[in-house]
């Protein structure tokens, strides 16, 4: 391969990402990317807590074949998708230089509030370098990390990480689709000295389910032996909330949290570790 192919290949595998801060609720924030869908352009949320890439139904998604697939529909923290929620058959979905044909897609049915996600079925046995604060996200590139600690993943991919507060530690879904970290409710009873109460706010999951949620500061943790500020938090039931023989998890690490830090989720050998 010559230079100029090679660094067109460097280029192609180093994603821009599109970080929006939320005016209404401080401190949340939503990370973007852009897709190619059988060549129209997309711009969707970057979800590695997603294990279903979701579209929205318009004039093109229309036309794609619909498809029966015994499994189970996606959840958001609020509650289960729509049971109006379908599937598709994508003809070619692309995120630089990766492209995945004939990917069965979740179809958002009209009206829904669910959010135009980028799942991990286009994400998995990738080699991910997440740089949320240069709003870069890197595929199979070989950035240097420091150092390489197991990353439990669920059957479908999703990512897992342990936080501490000092002593206590608790599983976390290692999730850039979520705006906020997820609290669980009952994690949150009994750890109160925590999460500092925050008025109320209204939420949308990732389902597209609606629902006034209690709100909280939580407390600076430690990850990986490394300090992370304070930031926003929404409780919710969650613990169980995995599919039967899944990984359990206390918390869904969002954006507040993950864009403090440059990542190495290396979803193809199951190991993180901080980008060097």
């Amino acid at each position: 391969m010559h230079g100029a192919d090679l660094r067109d290949v460097t280029l192609r595998r180093v994603i821009p990402v599109e970080l929006r801060d939320d005016p209404d609720a401080p401190g949340a924030a939503e990370a973007y990317v852009v897709a190619t869908v059988a060549g129209r352009e997309y711009r969707l949320m970057l979800d590695t807590g997603g294990a279903r890439t979701t579209l929205a139904l318009d004039d093109l998604t229309a036309t794609f074949a619909r498809v029966d697939v015994d499994d189970e529909l996606g959840r958001g923290a609020l509650g289960p998708a729509s049971a109006d929620t379908g599937r598709a058959v994508v003809p070619s979905i692309a995120l630089g230089p990766l492209e995945v044909r004939d990917l069965v897609v979740d179809l958002a049915p009209d009206g829904s509030e669910a959010p135009m996600t980028l799942g991990l079925d286009l994400l998995r046995g990738r080699r991910l370098e997440l740089r949320l604060a240069d709003l870069l996200l890197g595929l199979d590139t070989d950035a240097p990390v420091d150092a390489e600690r197991p990353l439990q993943l669920s059957s479908r991919w999703h990512p897992h990480v342990v936080v501490r507060w000092g002593d206590l530690e608790a599983t976390a879904l290692f999730d850039t689709g979520a705006s906020v970290t997820v609290v669980d409710a009952a994690f949150a009873a009994e750890h109160p000295d925590l999460l500092e109460p925050l008025p109320p706010a209204t939420s949308i999951d990732a389902a597209g389910n609606r629902a006034e949620t209690p709100m909280a500061r939580m407390a600076a943790c430690e990850i990986g032996g490394r300090r992370f500020d304070a930031s926003l938090g929404v409780i919710v039931p969650i613990r169980g909330i995995q599919q039967t023989g899944e990984p359990g998890f206390d918390l869904a690490l969002g954006v507040p949290v993950i864009r403090q830090a440059d990542w190495i989720i290396d979803l193809a050998r199951g190991v993180w570790g901080f980008a060097g």
